[in-house]
Parts: C-alpha cells; sequence; structure tokens
C-alpha cells in the first residue's frame, strides 16, 4: 500500500479483537486504517475467523476499480510408486487473479481481466544479487520497510487504546 500512493502517512487506527483461539497469542482478527496527506485512505484487514474468504485485495478510485482474487493452484509431479502426487502451492504465495472494472461512457459498468505478469522465480534472491554485484535498486527499499514496521507500531498502540488515532511523524 505505501508504495502505490506516494503522499507521507498522517495516522493509523488499529483495531484487533481474539473471539475465537484463545489459545494462542495473536489476535482473531486485525484492521488497520491508514490516512495520507493527500487524503487518500488505505485499509488491511487479516482475518483467521471469517467464513468467507474475501478478495486477496483491491484498489478502488473514481475511475474504477481492481480486484485481486486468490488463486488455489494444485501441482503434479510424477512419482514411480503413486503415479502422481500432488503438491497445493499455498495461495498467499501465487500471483491474484486481477479484474478492472470500469464504467463506460454509456454508463455501465464492465469487467476486463488483466493479464498476469510472468512469474519470476527467486525474485527476491534475484533482486538481492544484483543490488550487491550491479548496484540494482533494491524493488523494496529499506525506507518502506521501515515504514511499514511504523505503521504496524502505530496500529498496535491504536488497539491497545482501543481504536485511538495514532499520529506518525516524519
Amino acid at each position: 500500500m505505501v508504495s502505490l500512493i506516494p503522499d507521507r502517512v498522517e495516522s493509523v487506527i488499529g483495531t484487533r479483537h481474539k473471539r475465537v483461539w484463545h489459545d494462542i497469542t495473536n489476535a482473531d482478527q486485525e484492521r488497520i486504517q491508514i490516512r495520507f496527506s493527500g487524503g487518500q485512505e488505505a485499509e488491511f484487514i487479516h482475518s483467521d475467523i471469517c467464513a468467507l474468504r474475501k478478495p486477496k485485495w483491491y484498489l478502488l478510485g473514481t475511475e474504477g476499480a481492481i480486484i485481486g482474487q486468490w488463486r488455489d493452484v494444485t501441482c503434479y509431479q510424477p512419482d514411480p510408486v503413486l503415479y502422481f502426487r500432488e503438491h497445493d502451492i499455498p495461495a498467499t504465495e501465487m500471483f491474484p487473479e486481477l479484474t478492472l472494472h470500469r464504467r463506460t461512457p454509456s454508463g455501465p459498468v464492465v469487467a476486463q481481466k488483466l493479464a498476469a505478469p510472468k512469474n519470476q522465480e527467486y525474485a527476491l534472491y534475484r533482486n538481492l544479487a544484483d543490488h550487491l554485484l550491479t548496484g540494482e535498486p533494491i524493488e523494496a527499499p529499506v525506507e518502506q520497510s521501515v515504514l511499514v514496521v511504523s505503521i504496524l507500531e502505530a496500529a498496535a498502540r491504536s488497539a491497545a487504546r482501543k481504536g485511538s488515532v495514532e499520529v506518525l511523524n516524519g
């Protein structure tokens, strides 16, 4: 989210609760709301208790929306005993199925499937190696990682204070 919106993060609100899984330490569900200096808002929700899977992510704008749906993928590998072996790839590791929804000049909203980028195996490690060897920029700059940690810390403080607005400085 922070790489999509170039404006400064102004404030963060975090809420979380435990209603089902009392034997573990993390929250059952957590919501982080972010407000940027340009007026944009972003929201992150993680739930281990929802009855229905929500989209992996979506981006809403004044001209349309892009929705990224989860993809469940199963690979089959040859196996001399079983003929083949199934291997499920976690949906969290798959690029989402993208659909652009846009209003036409005549009024109705049309949906258009977008092509997924070609999967690049070990992209993180290649980028890191290229950075060290050739000076290529890091895909996820340290400054963005620091900002994400700051947002998570502000969300934790907010949740501990029952959803208070936390202001990020700097």
